[in-house]
């Protein structure tokens, strides 16, 4: 059951409808749902009982792609979509080489894992709240080595490497919210 909530949280992981954070809430929102369709007579009592007597079924992780590194495959995919036509990208016999550094990805990804929980730790903030991202460029040509689009680097959701500007753009629309000045100064030191 999603829908849409003055706080701008929508069912996604990391808020209260996360299911694998809170059971409780995900089995109580499952129950309502099979009594409204037990009520109105679209399941049997016999069926709403067995349903309501089952696991959630969640799994402990959330599934994650196909690619090892997301982010940086993301990276790649903007990057052709700027630089070719669609047609070309769909034809047979592209050859695509990237400047991707295995080994330094792993190590951002080691990096930013290790940091964000010593900051969690340091600062008493409650174990994986704390994201970021990681961009690894090389100094002679400037090609990206490593990039790393959150904690969860095998994560295809949200790009903070990539798509961190929609935040700030966010918080430049909010009235008095400092997070735009200080994104500002980042991007312009």
């Amino acid at each position: 059951m999603r829908g849409d909530r003055a706080d701008g949280a929508d069912g996604q992981e990391g808020t209260e409808d996360d299911p694998r954070r809170h059971a409780r809430r995900a089995c109580e929102r499952r129950s309502l749902v099979l009594q409204e369709l037990a009520r109105h007579g679209r399941l049997s009592q016999e069926r709403y009982v067995v349903a309501k007597g089952r696991p959630l079924g969640v799994v402990s992780k959330a599934p994650t792609g196909t690619s090892p590194y997301p982010a940086f495959m993301a990276l790649v995919h903007r990057q052709l979509r700027r630089d070719y036509h669609e047609t070309d990208l769909r034809s047979e016999g592209l050859r695509v080489f990237t400047t991707l550094d295995p080994r330094v990805q792993q190590a951002a990804e080691r990096t930013l894992k290790k940091r964000a929980a010593r900051l969690e730790k340091t600062r008493r903030i409650p174990k994986d709240r704390l994201e970021g991202a990681v961009v690894v460029a090389g100094v002679e040509n400037g090609e990206v080595q490593a990039l790393v689009g959150g904690r969860d680097a095998r994560f295809e959701g949200f790009n903070r490497a990539l798509d961190a500007d929609e935040i700030a753009a966010l918080a430049t629309d909010a009235e008095g919210d400092g997070i735009a000045d200080f994104w500002h100064r980042v991007k312009n030191p």
